[in-house]
């Protein structure tokens, strides 16, 4: 198949896709993303990756997550996993914060601070990520 025509073939597949499930078409822009979701819209998720960025990540299952704390959403919480302790911080992250607590989330990714100042001051931005491994008899 030539390389137009593979094209053409995309542009179709994401025009039947847009019309069967809005918004199950993949993003195409290359702009940084404080947090995804599932592809076809805000289901429930079975595990959230958190993406350092160093390259490092973790998945860690809903399933061991037990609590979820925060002084002020807007600028991040802390998550207790079973054996592992989650601190997100940055801004505007109020939407992540609710949506991690409702199991939606699917990645969560850290911005260096070059592409947070880029972005602008309104735009949500993880800047702070840690994940900690801790004992499971921790209280929250």
């Amino acid at each position: 198949m030539s390389e137009a025509k593979f094209g053409e073939r995309v542009k179709d597949v994401r025009r039947i896709l847009a019309e069967v499930a809005p918004g199950a078409a993949p993003v195409e822009d290359d702009e940084p993303r404080p947090f995804a979701c599932g592809r076809v819209g805000h289901r429930a998720q079975i595990a959230v990756t958190f993406a350092r960025k160093d390259g490092r990540a973790k998945t860690l299952a809903y399933s061991h997550l037990y609590c979820l704390d925060t002084d002020n959403p807007n600028l991040g919480c802390v998550l207790e996993f079973t054996r592992h302790r989650v601190t997100v911080q940055g801004r505007n992250l109020a939407e992540l914060v609710r949506l991690l607590g409702d199991h939606k989330v699917r990645e969560v990714c850290q911005t260096d601070e070059m592409h947070a100042l880029a972005l602008g001051p309104n735009v949500p931005v993880v800047t702070t990520l840690e994940v900690r491994g801790k004992r499971a008899a921790e209280e929250c």
